[in-house]
């Protein structure tokens, strides 16, 4: 995170000592006051930059190591509840930003979101970490309430995720996820 919060500091400051290069050429101020009443003005497209950065931008910059995540991915879930196995076909959602994953899963029985979840580098490899509360459909509450949960993705590539997850009702299970081929707009936010 801390290189991602240099790399958005970076970015901004060079945009906006280019704004005021361009500010100054546009301008052609003639005295040194002139030159310091256009300092407020560059520095007023910053938010803009940073915006834009934080949202969209950063995936272009290769410098930064953090895997850029699909949109969407199907999947596959094993789970061991009271030693009854079982599978589940399922979607995880997850919108990125330079300093932001929030993560939903869908099955037939629940949508559970993120409620944190970060990016980390471990041993060369990146893995997702999120935790979450699921949100069971009124059909299925009785059968399986609400919990909260942890899941641990390795993040093999921008197409592939696999992993494990636990939770407070001593369920656990694991996950391999595959990027969905049929959504044209998996890249875009």
């Amino acid at each position: 995170m801390k290189n991602n919060i240099n790399s958005l500091i970076r970015v901004t400051s060079a945009l906006v000592l280019i704004t005021y290069a361009i500010l100054i050429c546009i301008k052609q101020p003639g005295s040194f006051y002139d030159f310091i009443k256009l300092i407020p003005t560059s520095l007023g497209f910053s938010p803009i930059y940073g915006f834009v950065y934080i949202k969209w931008g950063w995936r272009i910059n290769y410098f930064i190591k953090m895997p850029r995540l699909k949109k969407e991915y199907e999947g596959v879930l094993n789970f061991d509840y009271n030693g009854k196995k079982g599978q589940k076909e399922i979607t995880i959602i997850i919108k990125q930003t330079l300093l932001d994953t929030n993560v939903t899963i869908k099955t037939d029985e629940m949508v559970s979101h993120s409620i944190t979840s970060e990016i980390l580098e471990e041993n060369g490899e990146h893995y997702l970490y999120y935790t979450y509360r699921t949100n069971p459909s009124s059909t299925f509450i009785k059968k399986n309430p609400s919990q909260i949960g942890t899941c641990r993705l390795l993040i093999n590539n921008s197409d592939e995720l696999s992993g494990s997850y636990w939770t407070n009702r001593k369920t656990i299970g694991d996950l391999e996820f595959k990027n969905k081929k049929n959504d044209k707009s998996n890249n875009s936010d």
